[in-house]
């Protein structure tokens, strides 16, 4: 059986949803395909770890694939204390 892919009464081809996220760095959007995603690690200081399968656990970050933002991710400093939160009762 072939599934018709119309909106019901309009014939108009529906579109499938592409979710978007937001570019740490350079804070554009993007389809979260176009990005790299990046994890908070278990222990403090290793910091974050690639996640190519973006399927780990845990808080996610993404990063452009752009070598401008791939480099630039030293410089964000924001996945410290959001890695750190619920790890620790000082809050």
């Amino acid at each position: 059986m072939i599934k018709d892919n119309t909106l019901p009464g309009t014939g108009i081809p529906s579109t499938k949803h592409v979710p978007m996220r937001t570019c740490v760095v350079c804070r554009t959007k993007k389809p979260k395909a176009d990005l790299l995603r990046h994890v908070c690690s278990g222990k403090k200081e290793q910091g974050l770890e690639p996640d190519p399968g973006q399927k780990k656990p845990g808080r996610g970050f993404y990063i452009c694939k752009s070598p401008g933002c791939s480099g630039g991710i030293a410089r964000f400093k924001g996945w410290r204390h959001k890695c750190n939160r619920g790890n620790d009762n000082d809050h």
